[in-house]
């Protein structure tokens, strides 16, 4: 996906988050924080960008309320993350995390709606007719009891 400030445009790598994922990844914030739940549940187009992606774009400045441009959507910057530990010396990507949601609704192509009535009513149906993997069907069918 592409990022751009002003006339200044990279590319960058793009993830549709939850709000525990910096847990997940052993992250630790320079600057703002995590999503909250609202930036969930009102598709928010806030932004949260790895250390490198702000060096990229903002340089020595505070990129925290700076707007952040994603494939002409323009976006708010809300945290700056780095990574902790030998992970850090070895991620080369620019990095920004949005919430799920709004990566689904936004860039993804998926509605969240349609998320919704995939998850209640296709997925029933699916377990409903797709029996569980049983090794010895072939033999039941072949030697009924």
């Amino acid at each position: 996906m592409t990022a751009q400030v002003g006339n200044h445009s990279k590319g960058v790598q793009v993830d549709g988050v939850r709000l525990n994922h910096h847990r997940l990844q052993n992250v630790q914030f320079v600057a703002g924080g995590m999503f909250r739940q609202s930036d969930l549940d009102n598709f928010s187009q806030n932004v949260i960008i790895s250390e490198k992606t702000k060096q990229a774009f903002f340089k020595q400045n505070n990129a925290l309320g700076q707007i952040l441009i994603l494939n002409g959507v323009p976006t708010k910057v809300v945290g700056v993350f780095k990574y902790n530990g030998i992970e850090g010396n070895f991620d080369r990507n620019l990095k920004v995390w949005l919430p799920y949601r709004t990566y689904q609704a936004r860039f993804a192509g998926e509605s969240p709606r349609l998320n919704s009535i995939t998850k209640q009513v296709v997925r029933p149906c699916q377990r409903k007719h797709q029996p569980a993997f049983d090794p010895t069907a072939r033999q039941k069918r072949l030697y009924p009891i």
